[in-house]
């Protein structure tokens, strides 16, 4: 079995920012990432990404899981 799911809301406080929640488990993985980006950092042109992540394979022979966040940032 596979059960995905994402939500997306654009406009996030009336800043232009974006959050993004998105889920998928399997038999055989798990990933639950939160994500946060604006355009307008700050009230600059300035971009800015956050990313949140846990996730798990399990295979036959080993199981793996990780955790961890990602930052982004730049000027276009």
């Amino acid at each position: 079995f596979v059960l995905q799911a994402q939500i997306s809301y654009d406009n996030f406080l009336g800043r232009g920012s974006t959050v993004q929640l998105v889920a998928q488990v399997s038999s055989l993985r798990r990933l639950f990432n939160l994500r946060y980006y604006t355009r307008y950092f700050l009230d600059s042109r300035w971009q800015f990404d956050a990313n949140l992540f846990n996730s798990a394979n399990i295979f036959p022979s080993f199981f793996r899981e990780s955790t961890g966040f990602g930052l982004q940032w730049g000027y276009p």
